[in-house]
This record gives structure tokens, C-alpha cells and sequence, in this order.
């Protein structure tokens, strides 16, 4: 039901109130058919009248198929006929299957096969590729959408986290709570900012205490050295301010 003022709106009966402004006995349906379902059309019509349905076939695949997959169109550089432009247009699509989806390419090879589409049934195999076209479309766009939607997740939570270890860096913590911290940046996937800076302080934190560990079990029998101490307690302050 196009509008006589916007004649590239079409809609369905159902919704031709809040279509088509113009007055109910300008409305008029639009019904598209290709040539192979007039075909089928008429073949059923005389099914239904009990005439001879095969003589019917032959005439009506002659008067529609052969006549438009002969017709000459003009290209460049002369003419071709219409089943020479199909199969041209059904190569140039099998290599866009087998290669990398692009947005582009699909969207120009549908916009070419229209011109076949309303032909007879020599036809149907670019209708079968037209609907693949369409089917791999919408899943490589799907995809895309998922994608960048999980991408999209991903960047909030590593922002998030980004935060959270520059914050931690900046305190003081315990070894427990950086080790938790810098796990849950390995096991987001992604490289999260100051996460390597994390690890070196881990790594230097551990060093330390391991030193803490061996000159406490070397000086269990004796007075530990408060001198010793102080030592270690000024190599921690150093090691996590260089960290």
C-alpha cells in the first residue's frame, strides 16, 4: 500500500491506518509474484479446471523461462543475456561465501540478484544463493554483535579493575590481597593496566619474605639482632616503594 506522496513506503493491510495518509479509496495493495509463481499459479488454475497440466508446464517454462533468461540487457562494453549475467552474478557469489564475511560485498551482491529474482524458474538457483546471502549475513552481523558487545563488557570490567590495582599500589596491602587481585586480572583475558606493575610487587614481596623466613630459621637458637631487623623492615619499605 504505498502512498501516492511516499510511494517507497509499503506496508500490509494490517497496519494501513497507520500507513498511507491518503483517503481509503486511493489504498491499493501491492503484491509482488515472481515469473515462476505466475507459472504455478496458472498451473494450478488448470489443475483445478481438469485440463491437461503437462502440455500447460511445457508452454508456460517456454513463454516465461526460456524467453527471460534469453533476453539481452545492456553492459558494458555490448550485451549479454540474463542467464549469462546470472551465472556470472552465482560465480562472483560462491567466492564470496568462501571467503571473509564483508558487509559490503554481501550488501552489493543482493542488490545485484534483485534483477533475477522476479524471472522464471531457470532462476531458482540464484534465489537458493540469495537466501544463503541473507542467512550467512545475518549470523556474521549477529556475531559482530556479540562481539562487540562482550568487547564492550570486557573494556568496562578492565577499567574497573584498572582502578581498583592502582588503588591497591598505592596503599598498603597484604600479600593475599594483591596475589586475589592480580589473579582476577590474569583470568579476564585482557591486559589490564598496572597489572604488570602488580606482579613485580608480588614478586618483590615474596623475596622479602622469603629472606624474612631463612634469617628467622638461621637465628632461631640466638637473640635475633634488632640492628637486622630494622634492616629488613627498610628493604620492605623500599621494595614496595619501588614497585
Amino acid at each position: 500500500m504505498p502512498p501516492r506522496t511516499r510511494p517507497e513506503c509499503v506496508g500490509t493491510e494490517e497496519h494501513w491506518q497507520h500507513i498511507c495518509e491518503c483517503k481509503p479509496s486511493k489504498h491499493c495493495l501491492l503484491d509482488r509474484h515472481t515469473l515462476a509463481e505466475l507459472s504455478d499459479l496458472l498451473l494450478n488454475v488448470d489443475k483445478y479446471n481438469g485440463e491437461e497440466t503437462q502440455r500447460s508446464k511445457v508452454l508456460q517454462q517456454r513463454s516465461f523461462s526460456s524467453e527471460t533468461s534469453s533476453s539481452a540487457k545492456k553492459v558494458k562494453g555490448g550485451q549479454a543475456t540474463l542467464a549469462h549475467l546470472a551465472d556470472q552474478w552465482l560465480l562472483q557469489s560462491t567466492d564470496a561465501l568462501k571467503n571473509p564475511f564483508s558487509k559490503d560485498i554481501y550488501q552489493k551482491l543482493l542488490k545485484e540478484g534483485e534483477q533475477f529474482l522476479w524471472a522464471g524458474f531457470d532462476m531458482d538457483p540464484v534465489r537458493t544463493m540469495a537466501k544463503k546471502l541473507v542467512d550467512v549475513q545475518r549470523w556474521a552481523e549477529g556475531v559482530r554483535s556479540c562481539l562487540a558487545k562482550i568487547e564492550n563488557e570486557y573494556a568496562e570490567e578492565a577499567k574497573k579493575l584498572a582502578g581498583e590495582i592502582e588503588s591497591t599500589l598505592s596503599s598498603s596491602s597484604k600479600l593475599l590481597e594483591l596475589e586475589n587481585l592480580y589473579n582476577r586480572s590474569c583470568h579476564l583475558g585482557i591486559l589490564v593496566k598496572g597489572s604488570k606493575k602488580l606482579a613485580q610487587k608480588i614478586s618483590s614481596m615474596e623475596e622479602w619474605l622469603n629472606r624474612v623466613r631463612i634469617y628467622l630459621l638461621e637465628k632461631r637458637a640466638a637473640a635475633i639482632e634488632i640492628d637486622s631487623l630494622y634492616k629488613l623492615k627498610s628493604e620492605v619499605i623500599l621494595t614496595l616503594l619501588s614497585s
